[in-house]
């Protein structure tokens, strides 16, 4: 609920809403929920994007160290067993 009323949707507006949809009455009023989360979406928006390279960055970084150890452990089998 909190999240909510932080967007400027009081019960008021949800209870409309609700019964406008239920009730199939014209076309969508237009509300600008871009503007209306713009500050607190970007913020987030940024975190995920940041966490998403992060976690990218890593995986990249884990599948080149598995590239490299494999390949030095069949170099190695190699020179071993011939």
């Amino acid at each position: 609920m909190r999240v909510l009323l932080e967007l400027g949707a009081d019960a008021e507006m949800i209870r409309k809403e609700v019964l406008r949809v239920l009730a199939g009455a014209g076309a969508r009023p237009r509300v600008d929920w871009e503007m209306a989360t713009q500050p607190a979406r970007s913020a987030r928006t940024q975190r995920s994007v940041t966490a998403s390279r992060s976690s990218e960055r890593l995986l990249l970084i884990g599948w080149l160290l598995f590239g490299t150890a494999a390949g030095i452990g069949l170099l190695v089998g190699w020179l071993i067993w011939g």
